[in-house]
C-alpha cells in the first residue's frame, strides 16, 4: 500500500514518497514579465525528479532555458512559480551545498583550469578579493600550465 502522508516544504505540501528523491523539481515556471500574458514565460510546467547517483543531461535548442533551470538549481536564480526540494531542503539561494561549473572561463581568463581551481580555493579559505590571485606561476608549485591565451601567443 502506497504512503500518502503529506509533508509540508516551503511552498506546498508534497508526499513522502516523493520527498525521498535526491534532487525534487515541481511546477517549475520562469517568466521574466509575469503579469504580463502576451510575454510568453521562459518554460513553464517543469517537474522531473532525481534520485542520488542519477546522470542525468537537459538537452534543447539555443535560448530554450536549459541554464536558466540550472541556475535555479543552483540557487542563483529564483523560478516565477514552483519548487526545488534537493537533499530534504527547499533551495532558496547559494548555498554551499551545491556548484556550479559555468560555460564560459570569462572569470579568470588568464589562469590555466588548475591555476583556476586553485585560486578558487585559496580565494574561499582567505576571503580575498579576487584581484589578489596571483598572475603569475606560484614559487614551488612548478605544475601549472601555461593559460590558453599564452600557449596561443
Amino acid at each position: 500500500m502506497m504512503n500518502t502522508e503529506l509533508i509540508a516544504h516551503g511552498k506546498a505540501a508534497v508526499s513522502a514518497a516523493k520527498v525521498a528523491a535526491f534532487l525534487q523539481v515541481e511546477g517549475l515556471v520562469k517568466s521574466y514579465a509575469p503579469q504580463d500574458v502576451s510575454v510568453a514565460p521562459v518554460f513553464e510546467a517543469v517537474n522531473f525528479d532525481i534520485q542520488k547517483g542519477e546522470f542525468v543531461c537537459i538537452i534543447g535548442h539555443s535560448g530554450c532555458g536549459k541554464s536558466t533551470i540550472l541556475n535555479i538549481l543552483a540557487g542563483l536564480d529564483e523560478a516565477t512559480q514552483g519548487y526545488v526540494i534537493m537533499n530534504g531542503k527547499e533551495v532558496v539561494g547559494p548555498s554551499l551545498d551545491r556548484g556550479v561549473v559555468f560555460q564560459s572561463p570569462d572569470a579568470l581568463d588568464e589562469c590555466t583550469e588548475k591555476r583556476g581551481i586553485w585560486c578558487a580555493f585559496t580565494l574561499a579559505r582567505q576571503n580575498a578579493r579576487a584581484d589578489s590571485c596571483p598572475r603569475h606561476e606560484i614559487p614551488g608549485h612548478g605544475w601549472f600550465e601555461q593559460s590558453s591565451a599564452q600557449k596561443a601567443a
